[in-house]
């Protein structure tokens, strides 16, 4: 994909992963970001808003990996006779 390859398309990629779900790509990308000391952002974000923005895509991967092995969790065995 043609703005994955382009670094001052890094953040119209994140974009995209963020609406088909990958949330965790997009995560990956912010860091890549964040460590990029020669990356300047077309949207005009500081690296103190990037960081904010990577902290709250972990949480959410991170929350979203809870709720489902909790619901996998939750499903009755299908070995329990009760």
């Amino acid at each position: 994909m043609f703005p994955q390859l382009c670094k001052e398309n890094a953040e119209e990629y994140i974009e995209y992963l963020k609406t088909i779900g990958w949330l965790d790509e997009a995560a990956q990308k912010l860091a890549d970001i964040i460590n990029d000391e020669n990356f300047v952002s077309k949207e005009g974000k500081s690296k103190h808003q990037v960081s904010q923005e990577y902290d709250k895509y972990l949480f959410y991967s991170d929350l979203n990996i809870f709720l489902r092995i909790s619901q996998i969790m939750s499903f009755p065995s299908r070995d329990h006779h009760g």
